[in-house]
């Protein structure tokens, strides 16, 4: 099984599969969360290694916008709740398959190409690794993720954690 994702060329991610991209990228924006002064830093974005049971949890809730398009669907975006807390909330997609050009939009679009790689399994072999709720009301998109991740040594002892490709 595998599932490939293109980063595009001199982008913000590197991963060449979904599950490490998706791993990537929440990185990324805990990251740039991480950089914010304290006393006005969101905590939207968590990730935790259980390097026991080699996973990985990702937990986010995004601010949303909603439109309707001309077909009269509706339209989900992630808000950029970065702009004016950091000097830079944009994303360099490269090219390649996401097309968000901030972190919050990177990553709400990243979790739904996961899950709906998740989605294209045959049934009695689907996995349910990754959830997306929407809440229309509060104006908010909650992502949960579980991923098995493999855990390797790194130079100057470095531990390096990749999402493997369970798809």
């Amino acid at each position: 099984m595998a599932s490939v994702f293109t980063p595009g060329s001199g982008g913000d991610l590197q991963a060449t599969h979904k599950p490490n991209a998706f791993l990537e990228m929440a990185f990324q924006l805990q990251t740039t969360e991480q950089s914010i002064s304290a006393d006005v830093r969101p905590n939207n974005i968590t990730i935790t290694a259980d390097l026991e049971a080699l996973t990985a949890s990702v937990t986010g809730t995004l601010p949303i916008g909603t439109a309707l398009n001309t077909s009269g669907q509706v339209v989900v975006v992630a808000s950029d709740y970065l702009v004016g807390l950091t000097g830079n909330s944009g994303f360099n997609n490269g090219g390649g398959d996401l097309k968000s050009t901030n972190e919050p939009a990177a990553f709400f679009e990243m979790a739904q190409i996961l899950h709906a790689a998740e989605q294209a399994v045959p049934a009695e072999t689907r996995p349910n690794n990754i959830t997306i709720t929407v809440d229309f009301e509060a104006a908010t998109a909650s992502v949960a993720a579980t991923l098995p991740i493999a855990a390797t040594e790194g130079g100057g002892g470095a531990i390096l954690l990749t999402a493997v490709d369970y798809l």
